[in-house]
């Protein structure tokens, strides 16, 4: 696998999010760059 490449599971992503999960500011930077919305 390439080391630079970053992958998200938008579902998963979505879940914990729905469940309370506070994304660091990284975090919701690389989440908005996918369209994951908080």
């Amino acid at each position: 696998k390439d080391p630079h490449l970053l992958e998200i599971d938008k579902e998963k992503a979505i879940y914990w999010l729905g469940k309370g999960a506070k994304p660091s500011k990284a975090v919701g930077v690389l989440f908005k760059k996918k369209g994951i919305k908080r």
